[in-house]
């Protein structure tokens, strides 16, 4: 009895720090969020802050910089243990999978020291328990007060507003490079359809329209251009089923097999865009027409795969784009693609770690129903195709859902205003 008096003692008393560390590690872990999504999108600006002297004659300066920002990953590293140890519910797999995952990123971060990919892992990890929409609200909030002070500095003087002479002018608006402003204008259109859901309207439905027309004339980025051109299609589409639904009283419910789809979107995006740049030559007509309409995608990722290949823990590589001048970059060598730059940079490995998390992500949302989700997810898996921005922390919090409470969301408030209009 006397041992089992103890353990019900402890057990109390660890209930009891569980209830106050709940919230403690979760604010912790949201103001990280909103520290390290500010930090990385100011690092896309021409915000010339250089970052890793901050402080530097003054100690306790310089290691609040450094440890908060430059290299956070022990401090993420805390407060995920925190949310899985504090968890109100327990699982051992999901607990074997984050130990998995944790020590294979920190594994790949020691052969290739890229912090980025790291903080990534650590900041689904510590999502653990937190509302995937709460997380997406506050991400959103952050990267959109970020953007509209990068614009306003731009315009206003306050910053450069570098504008290249490539095919046309193509202005940055802020931002190192156009296509960077474009994917955060496409990003923030995409989150806030998420985070609006069935309330969306058709005059809403008229933003990515406005951003795709804006965003060619100005920036000439045509990847996010036309993506968003799509999305104002499928945006009315959606409005128009759910007003259909409501009229039949019937809530629409998408295709079981176009669901699969979606959900498996980053998986077959990865394929389109692997195969073929693996069978580009320069030979077939065919081939060299494709890789012109994505600006040398093709030719430059092939060559990238030629000279580095794949690995299992990847290598590090030296990419040079045309927004990289500012690090005196002269010669334009970039993988454009997120999916084939994550594989050859971080490894085999860490890219179908990746996989399987979107994929999770994906099955999630169509179980429950979260359709707006599916196609954000998908819209974004396309953009990877071209675009670098999948797997970074200033644009998409899409990872995070693997590890965070994913409620029914937009749906659930449908089916109540819907029951309420009967």
């Amino acid at each position: 009895m006397k041992y089992k008096d103890i353990w019900k003692k402890a057990q109390k008393k660890f209930d009891e720090i569980r209830v106050r560390m709940i919230p403690v590690s979760e604010r912790m872990y949201l103001f990280m969020l909103v520290l390290l999504t500010a930090y990385y999108m100011l690092t896309m600006t021409c915000v010339e802050i250089p970052w890793d002297k901050l402080g530097e004659n003054f100690f306790p300066v310089h290691f609040i910089v450094k440890s908060f920002l430059l290299e956070p990953q022990y401090i993420l590293l805390v407060i995920a243990v925190l949310r899985h140890l504090f968890s109100e519910t327990y699982d051992w797999r999901e607990i074997l999978a984050a130990a998995v995952i944790s020590r294979c990123a920190f594994y790949a971060y020691e052969q290739v020291p890229y912090i980025e990919m790291l903080v990534m892992i650590l900041l689904m990890l510590g999502a653990k328990g937190s509302s995937f929409r709460r997380i997406v609200k506050i991400h959103f909030f952050t990267c959109l007060t970020v953007f509209v002070c990068t614009v306003i500095a731009a315009q206003t003087g306050l910053i450069e507003n570098m504008v290249y002479q490539v095919r046309t002018e193509r202005a940055a608006f802020g931002f190192t490079y156009p296509t960077r402003f474009a994917a955060h204008v496409l990003f923030l259109i995409l989150w806030y359809w998420y985070l609006r859901g069935e309330e969306w309207t058709y005059q809403e439905c008229l933003l990515p329209l406005a951003g795709s027309i804006f965003v060619k004339a100005f920036s000439d980025a045509r990847a996010s251009s036309w993506l968003m051109a799509a999305l104002f299609a499928v945006m009315v589409y959606h409005v128009w089923r759910r007003q259909r639904g409501r009229r039949l009283e019937k809530p629409y419910h998408m295709n079981p097999v176009f669901s699969y789809l979606l959900a498996g979107s980053t998986i077959l995006c990865t394929i389109l865009i692997t195969i073929p740049t693996m069978l580009y030559t320069s030979e077939n007509v065919r081939m060299v027409a494709l890789d012109g309409l994505l600006s040398s995608r093709l030719s430059l990722t092939k060559k990238g795969m030629d000279i580095f290949g794949f690995t299992l823990w990847g290598k590090w590589i030296r990419l040079a784009g045309n927004g990289g001048f500012l690090n005196g970059n002269r010669v334009y060598f970039y993988i454009d693609s997120a999916f084939l730059q994550f594989a050859i940079q971080y490894g085999v490995i860490m890219m179908s770690v990746i996989l399987l998390l979107f994929w999770r992500v994906g099955i999630l949302a169509r179980k429950q129903k979260q359709w707006i989700l599916l196609w954000v997810m998908a819209f974004i898996a396309v953009h990877g195709i071209a675009e670098p921005h999948v797997l970074r922390v200033a644009y998409n919090p899409m990872i995070f859902a693997a590890f965070a409470v994913m409620e029914g969301g937009s749906d659930l408030r449908f089916k109540k205003k819907w029951k309420r209009g009967k």
